[in-house]
């Protein structure tokens, strides 16, 4: 009943195992945007668990978009852990993806030095108790280079 479940897919030329993808979840483990031993623990114990593919995220990107209580890669200094990371999946035959995320209106105005948050419209954002601005075209094109740089 299961055979196609627990049969390993292939998505382009990477092989992953079964097809037991296991998704972003928003654990909030992290207060200072680093990854630390229990969102590590938290993956690999998914991996352990025999998915095939485990999503870490969501995952901040650019100064701006550090929404919520969860780690950032907005710099090259956050490679090595979530290098580390993967690895760490990887040894129990899962493939690690990440879900990167801007955090618009979650973004406290305290995480990114009293500015103020940006996002698609200008709203009082109950998440963060925050005024949001609303981005120009200019933000829209540098929000969307962090998603390719």
């Amino acid at each position: 009943m299961f055979e196609t479940l627990f049969s390993p897919i292939k998505i382009n030329k990477t092989e992953i195992k079964n097809r037991i993808v296991y998704p972003s979840m928003g654990v909030w483990y992290s207060m200072d945007g680093k990854l630390n031993n229990r969102y590590v623990n938290y993956y690999v114990e998914r991996a352990k668990g025999g998915a095939g593919i485990v999503t870490v995220g969501p995952v901040g990107i650019g100064e701006m978009g550090l929404g919520l209580a969860g780690p950032s890669i907005n710099s090259d200094e956050a490679i090595p852990s979530f290098a580390e990371l993967a690895k760490a999946i990887q040894n129990y035959g899962a493939k690690a993806w990440i879900q990167l995320f801007h955090g618009g209106a979650y973004v406290k105005p305290i995480q990114i030095m009293n500015q103020q948050p940006i996002a698609p419209t200008s709203i009082f954002s109950v998440f963060s108790g925050s005024q949001t601005k609303e981005m120009t075209l200019e933000d829209i094109k540098n929000v969307c280079l962090l998603y390719t740089s």
